[in-house]
């Protein structure tokens, strides 16, 4: 008996939580339902409030403040205005005033015209005798050109006296320019032959440096031998400033005096025969024949003559009124 009710039983609670998870279902649906409902509701609600409320105030807003811009222009314009017709006001003030005291200035002008037509009139008897006066000074003035012409004759006469002077003076010139330019050319002479004997003492000293390296590198101090060679180097540079026609020959030392200090640094058994070599050439160099060395001197001078013939007439007399 058992057995078959429990069977009978359990179809009906299969069909009871059938029941329960529908129910559930059907409640789930109308609660999603609604949300769905009411969120479409939130936005389009939003989207009609923000195009039919707030989205119209903002254009408000925009025209306010685009007529409020446009009433402060006008303003500043009406004030530029007003501004500019006081200005032109009182430029018209000004000009009236200055009218007013040009209009003094004429008045004034024309009664000096009448005072000074007046004066006019009183100096007609003083122009006659100026005239009369004006007629003697020419009578004087064709008396003064006939002494002219007897001065100019005379002139005539120094100048070629002065022509002939001239041609002694300008021979007595060339002989002078002549032993200027003999003098500088001697003094030339004397430039190069002390500016050689300059280049020749500087690669004497420069040999002489390198003698003295020698000794200290026999007396293996290291320091005064490199000494030695940089005063070496000095010397080199000098005569080769002062004889540009070795320049060439003793900017080639430099090198080897350079390669002859890092022997010497290094103790190197080469440094000796490095150095003996170096100072054989330039004691070949100091003992060269004289090279003429060109020295610019200052311009030769020149004698220059000028005569001046200076002829003084004697003043015209005047007539006073």
């Amino acid at each position: 008996m058992s057995a078959p009710q429990e069977t009978k039983r359990r179809p009906g609670a299969f069909w009871r939580a059938l029941g329960v998870l529908l129910k559930a279902l059907v409640r789930l649906t109308l609660v999603l339902l609604v949300g769905v409902l009411v969120g479409a509701g939130i936005y389009y609600g939003v989207q009609w409030t923000y195009y039919t409320t707030i989205l119209p105030i903002q254009q408000h807003t925009r025209q306010i403040e685009g007529l409020q811009g446009q009433i402060e222009a006008l303003e500043a314009q009406q004030r530029d205005q007003t501004a500019d017709l006081q200005r032109r006001l009182a430029d018209l003030e000004g000009e009236v005033t200055a009218l007013g005291e040009t209009d003094a200035t004429h008045t004034q002008a024309l009664a000096e015209l009448e005072q000074d037509l007046a004066e006019l009139e009183a100096l007609e008897p003083r122009l006659t005798d100026l005239a009369a006066a004006i007629e003697a000074q020419a009578t004087e003035i064709t008396r003064l050109q006939r002494t002219l012409r007897s001065l100019a004759k005379q002139l005539s006469e120094q100048q070629s006296t002065l022509a002939a002077q001239a041609e002694g003076l300008s021979a007595l010139e060339e002989s002078l320019n002549t032993q200027l330019a003999s003098l500088n050319a001697d003094l030339s002479q004397v430039t190069n032959t002390q500016v050689n004997l300059d280049a020749r003492l500087a690669l004497a000293q420069a040999a002489h440096d390198l003698l003295v390296a020698r000794l200290a590198m026999l007396e293996d101090n290291i320091g005064n031998a490199r000494e030695a060679i940089a005063l070496a180097q000095e010397h080199v540079d000098q005569a080769a400033a002062l004889n540009p026609a070795l320049a060439e020959e003793l900017a080639a030392l430099q090198p080897k005096l350079e390669a002859l200090d890092n022997l010497v640094a290094q103790r190197a058994f080469r440094a000796v025969p490095t150095l003996d070599s170096l100072w054989a050439d330039i004691v070949d160099l100091s003992m060269r024949p004289s090279v003429t060395i060109e020295v610019t001197l200052p311009a030769t001078s020149t004698v220059t003559t000028t005569a001046t013939l200076t002829v003084t007439a004697a003043p015209t007399s005047t007539v006073s009124p």
